[in-house]
């Protein structure tokens, strides 16, 4: 069970109270949550108390108020004044990078009210019944996950909060059209937005990146890719011709971009973040490295064994294939010989597939320092392909009869998304390459035998 440690300040009776349900609220929910008002006169003396609450809790909860801002500055309670310098210190060390402080906003509460330090964070409402579900779940479901819970036998279904029962996750299938004379093939990547990105075929011709109606391909190319789309429709990936030069290119304010004549050839835009930094592979000075651009600046990583820079979160961390580059700190994370990173979200995790060799290889999340395997769907392959901002995965695995199907991994359980649609529909989804916050799936499979691209758009 997560421990979530509950800071407030004792605004009045009322406030109290709030809290106090709020609490219970939360380990009706499977969440242990703790606050001084349950150890009122601990032995070893309030300071220390809240120094190993912090220190043992999974996840640190500000309830934000007036009063509470203001004692987090000096001029209040001093409980709340050690706290918040105990919280501080936390993101400090952290590097400004944080996955276990979320704070909290009561009905009369305002943003005005959240301590500068927290401003950058993800706040919830906890009254309204949808925000509720989203922090109840974001915990949850990024607690399992660190401490391995996820596996192919589920644990079983989220326990149901007080005014809710969950209910399993429902999908509509939606088959992206074709524009001109060609047709989405593979649907790679989706933005808060809803829009796809990807590549489209023509009979018997070649792959091109595509955004919706766009066809995205450098003058006098032949084939290209898109591999990654941000919140405002910049797109990165590679243009190409047969024996020719093999190209990145960003599409932004309605034009194709050639980096190539910064990064090299060959080179390729695997990631680009919401404030438009880029991150790939290049090819400079006779060897391969990975790249970032920011401003318009390139700089080179020196990446291990010149592997590229895979995805960039808008914080700037850089995630490649077993690595993170973080101005110009390099961590190093996998199992196996073989690591390949497909995505990260904006809480600094990873998620890819990982192993002794690629056919063996399992999906897995990297968070705070841990790798967990996320299980399969009973075969021997998986992958994890996309993960959002609320800890939601998507990918694909083998089943049992080694056919390669589409899954979600929520709260832990990973689950097969044909289970999760209507099954007269005609459709058979082989793979899951990207979720959004609005937990809109974009991925490829079968459609009455041929091969399309879907968005899978949540049922409310």
């Amino acid at each position: 069970m997560p421990i979530a440690f509950i800071s407030y300040s004792h605004d009045s009776e009322e406030h109290m109270k709030w809290v106090a349900r709020f609490a219970e609220r939360l380990r009706v929910d499977g969440i242990e949550a703790r606050t001084d008002h349950d150890e009122p006169y601990p032995a070893e003396g309030l300071p220390k108390w809240m120094v190993q609450q912090i220190e043992v809790a999974d996840f640190l909860i500000a309830v934000c108020t007036e009063k509470y801002v203001k004692s987090a500055r000096g001029d209040g309670g001093k409980g709340v004044g050690w706290e918040t310098t105990l919280i501080y210190q936390q993101i400090y060390n952290s590097g400004s990078r944080n996955t276990r402080i979320i704070p909290v906003l009561p009905s009369s509460g305002s943003p005005d009210h959240i301590p500068l330090p927290l401003q950058p964070f993800r706040y919830y409402r906890p009254d309204n019944a949808t925000d509720y579900a989203a922090l109840r779940n974001r915990v949850l479901g990024q607690a399992r996950l660190r401490k391995g819970l996820a596996s192919s036998a589920p644990e079983g279904p989220l326990p149901p909060s007080i005014e809710e029962t969950a209910s399993p996750l429902r999908y509509r299938v939606r088959e992206l059209p074709g524009f001109g004379n060609r047709s989405p093939r593979n649907a790679l990547t989706l933005n808060n937005a809803g829009q796809v990105a990807g590549d489209s075929h023509l009979d018997g011709g070649m792959s091109h990146a595509f955004c919706e109606q766009l066809d995205l391909i450098l003058p006098g190319d032949e084939f290209s890719f898109a591999y990654d789309l941000n919140d405002a429709g910049m797109i990165v990936g590679l243009s190409a011709r047969q024996g020719g030069a093999v190209r990145a290119f960003v599409y932004r304010q309605g034009q194709m971009e050639d980096l190539s004549g910064s990064t090299g050839n060959p080179s390729v835009a695997y990631g680009i973040n919401n404030l438009g930094a880029v991150v790939g592979s290049s090819f400079v000075d006779g060897k391969f490295d990975a790249f970032a651009i920011t401003a318009g600046i390139l700089t080179l990583l020196g990446s291990p064994n010149g592997s590229p820079a895979k995805r960039i979160a808008d914080s700037g961390l850089i995630a490649g294939d077993g690595w993170l580059h973080n101005g110009g700190d390099l961590t190093h994370f996998g199992w196996g010989s073989y690591v390949n990173t497909y995505d990260l979200n904006n809480l600094d995790e990873v998620v890819g597939q990982a192993g002794r060799q690629p056919q063996e290889a399992r999906a897995f999340l990297y968070a705070r320092g841990d790798m967990i395997d996320l299980g399969n769907l009973g075969g021997s392959f998986s992958r994890a392909a996309g993960i959002n901002d609320r800890s939601e995965i998507v990918g694909y695995s083998t089943n049992k009869g080694g056919e390669p199907r589409a899954f979600v991994c929520s709260c832990g359980r990973i689950m097969d998304l044909n289970s999760l649609v209507h099954a007269g529909d005609g459709w058979i989804l082989e793979v899951a390459s990207a979720i959004n916050n609005r937990g809109q799936i974009a991925g490829s499979g079968r459609l009455n035998g041929q091969f399309r691209a879907f968005v899978l758009d949540p049922l409310p």
